[in-house]
């Protein structure tokens, strides 16, 4: 009788054991997942910020062209205007 609650209370121990070897499994799986989630949302947003750099960037540029573009078409009509 002794043995059979023995053998009793150890499988229930070895059960409880691995339920909790299983669960710790689960939460550091879960806090893994979160660190990498949070990783990848970091390096979103930092790629986002460089994109909108880039864009600020090109923009910039093709105002400058444009600018550039201006004053050259300016520079070649004003003698063309005023040899008549």
């Amino acid at each position: 009788m002794l043995t059979r609650r023995l053998v009793s209370n150890l499988a229930k121990i070895t059960s409880d054991h691995i339920e909790m070897t299983v669960l710790a499994l689960l939460l550091l799986q879960a806090d893994e997942a979160e660190a990498t989630y949070r990783t990848c949302i970091a390096d979103a947003k930092t790629q986002k910020q460089e994109l909108e750099d880039v864009k600020v960037n090109v923009l910039r540029q093709i105002q400058e062209i444009i600018k550039q573009s201006d004053q050259t078409l300016k520079s070649v009509r004003t003698p063309s205007f005023t040899q008549f």
